[in-house]
């Protein structure tokens, strides 16, 4: 049985887990891809050091992502890509070192599904994104109070920005669908600092936009 403590302690741990991701997946590139980048560096604050994978296995999206390699305790996701019918994609990783401390660090995965509907009619993106925003829920995720405009109006889909404060860090997810495609994203802020917020969500709804093809 799954406590609520035991999730508030994990939710805590995986703040230092989502800068670990960034920063090994970075640093074992051995040098920053920005030539070959998905989304361009001016999507990022100044001095962060991003990588780019163009490709992303289903496995290893629940790892590093859903968290299905630690604990066995999904934050993200419920299901795992391949009950979710992940066909494809890629994903963008960057982080901001100050005084050798990891200050911001954002997480970005693109994904195509199936193109078929499920059972019910459903386009998989579709139950991907309400997935997604079930899990974070459940974790104590709750709305932006200005949600950021992911998508055009005239596009068919949905999007979501969430945010969760986590001891002196803040998590701000960010999620759109249409079509078979869909985006989600999370940056790591100090909590605190309006600045450095302001920031962390304008540059988060950037990446987003780029990476759903609307910017």
């Amino acid at each position: 049985m799954v406590t609520q403590s035991r999730v508030f302690a994990y939710i805590g741990r995986m703040v230092g887990a989502l800068t670990a991701v960034a920063i090994s997946v970075i640093f074992n590139a051995g040098v920053s891809q920005a030539a070959s980048s998905r989304l361009p560096a001016t999507y990022y604050p100044a001095g962060a050091h991003t990588t780019f994978r163009p490709t992303i296995s289903n496995q290893q999206m629940d790892c590093m992502w859903g968290f299905f390699c630690e604990g066995q305790l999904p934050l993200f996701h419920f299901f795992s890509q391949d009950q979710l019918h992940r066909v494809s994609g890629w994903g963008q990783f960057s982080g901001l070192r100050r005084a050798n401390r990891m200050v911001m660090g954002f997480e970005l995965f693109a994904s195509r599904y199936r193109s078929s509907p499920d059972l019910d009619g459903t386009p998989f993106a579709k139950d991907a994104f309400d997935d997604l925003i079930h899990a974070t829920r459940a974790r104590g995720y709750t709305p932006l109070a200005r949600q950021p405009y992911l998508l055009p109006a005239n596009v068919a889909g949905d999007s979501i920005a969430e945010v969760q404060w986590v001891s002196t860090s803040e998590l701000i997810v960010m999620a759109c669908w249409s079509g078979t495609a869909e985006v989600e994203a999370i940056v790591t802020v100090d909590h605190g600092s309006g600045a450095e917020r302001s920031l962390a969500v304008r540059d988060l709804t950037n990446q987003v936009r780029r990476a759903a093809g609307y910017q």
